[in-house]
């Protein structure tokens, strides 16, 4: 048997048991070779799709979030149902969807968005704590979508794959339901009123 070259990387029982007494190491070589391959690949691999981002980027990604917002809403504001608040496309509900799926620390930037929205743009006659109220539903429910839609159906927001396609046909349902059930509130107050 010939012998390695110095500096040669053999692997074998005996290598192992020798590195183990030379390095003093009381964990073993192949625990030691497994912690180092998973800091490689926690070092390798892009940020969770729910990451908290940096305090500038946040910054700049709400502002134009709720300048879009905002806009979206008082262009549609000009297509509802008699004076309703209902209109046939919600934008701002995919906006808010694509944002909160991004990171779920934007929560408070959509509530705010769209108090904001009820407040100044919609007009809504109810006192503000009914508003916060209703429009915390609304984000707790855009909350859990975001969070199925990532964590459950593994949605990447920068692919376009068939994947992808089939998580939001799958999600669409319960996200209608869960806008209609406040307008349908919403419609039947002022049938009555």
């Amino acid at each position: 048997m010939s012998k390695s070259p110095p500096g040669a990387r053999v692997i074998g029982y005996k290598n192992k048991r020798a590195i183990r007494r030379a390095t003093g190491s009381p964990m073993s070589v192949t625990s030691e070779r497994t912690l180092a391959n998973v800091d490689a690949t926690r070092q390798q691999t892009l940020p969770s799709a729910g990451a908290r981002p940096r305090a500038v980027r946040y910054v700049a990604i709400s502002a134009a979030y709720l300048v879009a917002y905002l806009s979206i809403n008082v262009i549609t504001n000009s297509r509802q149902f008699h004076e309703s608040g209902i209109t046939l496309w919600s934008p701002d509900n995919g906006l808010s969807l694509l944002l909160l799926i991004e990171s779920t620390y934007f929560a408070p930037i959509v509530l705010l968005a769209s108090i904001l929205t009820d407040v100044f743009v919609n007009n809504v006659r109810h006192g503000l704590y009914i508003v916060v109220a209703s429009e915390l539903v609304l984000t707790w429910g855009y909350l859990l979508i975001a969070i199925v839609l990532r964590d459950v159906f593994h949605f990447d927001t920068r692919a376009t794959t068939y994947k992808n396609m089939i998580a939001v046909l799958a999600v669409v349902p319960a996200s209608a339901l869960r806008k209609a059930s406040p307008m349908a509130g919403q419609a039947l107050a002022q049938v009555t009123s």
